[in-house]
C-alpha cells in the first residue's frame, strides 16, 4: 500500500500532463501555422530528474512521494503567456490531509497581466486560457493591420466602412484562426496572417 499510493498518483499525474499537452498544442498549433511568433514549452515531472540514479526501493518511494511538478508554458505574440503548472498531492497516512488543487494556472495578458488561478479540471479554467489566447490574436492583428483600421471588437477591425474579422476557431479538435473578409474567409493553414491582412489592406485602400 506504501507504494501503491505514490505509483497511483505518479500515473494520475502523468495523464493529467498528457491532457493539458494537448490542449495547449491545440492552441498553439494555429498560431504555428499562421507564422505567429509563438512558441510551447513543456517541462515534465520536474523533481524526478535523479529518479534514474536511486537503485534503493526506500529511496524510490521517498522521491515518488515527493510532489511531482510539470510545466507547461505557451508564448504568445504580444508577449503573452501561459504557464501551467501540474501537481499531484500525495495522502500520507502518519499526516492531516490538504487537498491541494492539481493545476496552477499563470497568465500574462493586456487584461491579465499578472494573473494567477488553482483549479481541479482543466476545464474550469478554458474562460481565462481563451481570453489570454484571443487577446494575443487581437493584438498581433491590430499591429499588422496598422493605425488606419479601428478595432470595434476584440475580433472585428473597420476601416472606410469595411469590416473584417480574425478568430480562432475550433473545429473537430483542431484549431485554426480564420480571416473573415465580406463573405470570404480564409484559413491560415500554413500561411502567414500578416500576408493575409496585407493583402486584404492593399486591395482595399
Amino acid at each position: 500500500m506504501v507504494l501503491l499510493r505514490p505509483l497511483l498518483a505518479f500515473a494520475i499525474h502523468s495523464n493529467l500532463l498528457d491532457l493539458a499537452e494537448k490542449y495547449f498544442t491545440s492552441l498553439f498549433e494555429p498560431f504555428k501555422s499562421a507564422n505567429l511568433p509563438c512558441s510551447l514549452e513543456v517541462s515534465r515531472f520536474s523533481n524526478l530528474k535523479t529518479l534514474s540514479n536511486e537503485s534503493s526501493p526506500p529511496k524510490l518511494v521517498e522521491i515518488l512521494l515527493t510532489t511531482p511538478h510539470s510545466m507547461l508554458t505557451l508564448f504568445l505574440p504580444g508577449d503573452s503567456s501561459l504557464s501551467l503548472q501540474i501537481q499531484t498531492p500525495y495522502q500520507h497516512s502518519q499526516t492531516t490531509y490538504q487537498w491541494i488543487a492539481p493545476f496552477t494556472l499563470k497568465t500574462s495578458s493586456p487584461s491579465s497581466p499578472d494573473g494567477e488561478i488553482s483549479f481541479d479540471a482543466l476545464s474550469d479554467a478554458e474562460s481565462p486560457i481563451m481570453l489570454a489566447v484571443e487577446e494575443s490574436l487581437a493584438l498581433i492583428t491590430s499591429q499588422f493591420l496598422g493605425p488606419s483600421w479601428r478595432k470595434i471588437e476584440l475580433h472585428q477591425f473597420e476601416r472606410q466602412g469595411q469590416r473584417i474579422r480574425v478568430e480562432l476557431r475550433h473545429i473537430d479538435r483542431d484549431g485554426k484562426i480564420i480571416v473573415v473578409n465580406g463573405s470570404e474567409e480564409t484559413e491560415c493553414l500554413n500561411r502567414s496572417l500578416q500576408d493575409i491582412l496585407a493583402n486584404i489592406s492593399n486591395t482595399t485602400k
